[in-house]
């Protein structure tokens, strides 16, 4: 990006007239280069404006929802990852009781790049979580800056000039990309696989996924791409969507980007048509559609976390995810619900701030997080 273009979405995010997408790109910049990490900004980018986007982040909030009582004044404010300060509201007059909740001992990382490659052959490769992509070639699979890790000087080690199918799985704490051979670029989430061939050969390009993963697709208007998952069948010539199929969600989720996509349920053979800003859910081998918002179905690949009036439940799934932990419920399922916007690179403790304020009791040993 030129220094005049990034300039003008600073100016834009300092005004508070730029979109969803250059508000997270300016935050998570800032967050990077206040934390000494690689950033798409650099000093000299915020220069005059950086008191300003400070102070922006400083207001921006995550409150905890609660529609049977008036939402009243703030009673917590939390740094977040250098510079984003949020705040949760409680009820009027309700203030939160400390000694109920009992102090953490531990803390978790946040996740990062790990994943592992499952070869034709069977072989598993550990995957280098200083990298964060690969790249499939003819008869090799490399890193993202070109170190290859299939070709070396043994002959087993080296794919075979006929097509194989690969296997990427991600743990819980685990993202990856990899640049497929047509080169359709794929992000995938925590806790998902995606399964797909060394060379796409016949009138078709076919990957299968299991859990959540952000497509761009190549443009081919010579052979479709066709994207298998839970009972359904996607199929893009070029285009921009993320998929949440994972197998303990009771529906799958398809999110329309950019382009168009046909989705077919296989069960009932029903097939819908997606346009910009829709999405697909099957539930139960049925589809339809709906208009959304696209920017809380792809933070994830932005590197946030986005709540949208989510269940307790739900926001304890993502933390599962990417902090492999355990959630233990001793009793009922709160049910609260929250919104906002906070980085996934903070550590678990930042998250368990908000169930502190919001008076959920729980306790953090080791990997555990129990819910009272």
């Amino acid at each position: 990006m030129e220094r005049k273009d990034i300039h003008i979405i600073l100016r834009r995010y300092v005004d508070g007239t730029c979109t969803d997408e250059e508000r997270a790109w300016v935050e998570h910049g800032y967050n990077q280069l206040d934390a000494g990490k690689e950033s798409p900004l650099s000093a000299d980018d915020l220069n005059n404006d950086i008191e300003a986007i400070r102070q922006r982040l400083h207001h921006r909030t995550i409150r905890k929802q609660q529609p049977w009582v008036h939402i009243a004044a703030a009673v917590l404010l939390l740094t977040v990852g250098g510079g984003l300060i949020a705040y949760m509201s409680h009820s009027a007059g309700k203030k939160p009781a400390a000694a109920s909740v009992e102090t953490l001992i531990d803390d978790v990382l946040p996740g990062g790049n790990r994943a592992v490659l499952r070869l034709a052959d069977g072989r598993l490769i550990e995957l280098s979580s200083e990298q964060n992509e690969l790249v499939i070639g003819a008869n090799q699979v490399a890193y993202g800056d070109g170190n290859i890790i299939t070709a070396h000087q043994n002959r087993r080690d080296q794919l075979s000039a006929k097509p194989q199918m690969l296997l990427l799985t991600t743990p819980n704490g685990g993202q990856y990309q990899v640049t497929l051979p047509d080169g359709t670029k794929v992000w995938l989430n925590a806790a998902s696989s995606l399964r797909y061939p060394t060379a796409f050969v016949g009138p078709s390009r076919e990957v299968e996924l299991e859990g959540e993963a952000y497509f761009d697709v190549a443009h081919d208007t010579e052979r479709a791409f066709k994207v298998l998952s839970r009972g359904q069948e996607i199929e893009v010539l070029g285009t921009e969507f993320n998929v949440s199929a994972y197998p303990d969600e009771n529906s799958t989720y398809t999110t329309l980007v950019t382009g168009r996509v046909r989705l077919t349920a296989s069960s009932a053979r029903k097939s819908v048509m997606l346009s910009p800003q829709e999405q697909s859910i099957m539930t139960d081998g049925d589809v339809f559609k709906q208009h959304v918002d696209v920017a809380p179905f792809i933070a994830w690949k932005e590197g946030y976390f986005h709540f949208d009036n989510t269940s307790l439940a739900d926001m304890m799934k993502m933390m599962v995810r990417w902090y492999d932990i355990d959630v233990v419920y001793e009793k009922h399922i709160p049910n609260d619900r929250f919104n906002g916007t906070m980085p996934r690179d903070v550590t678990l403790q930042t998250v368990l701030e908000f169930l502190r304020v919001s008076e959920i009791k729980h306790t953090l040993r080791g990997n555990q997080l129990v819910i009272k």
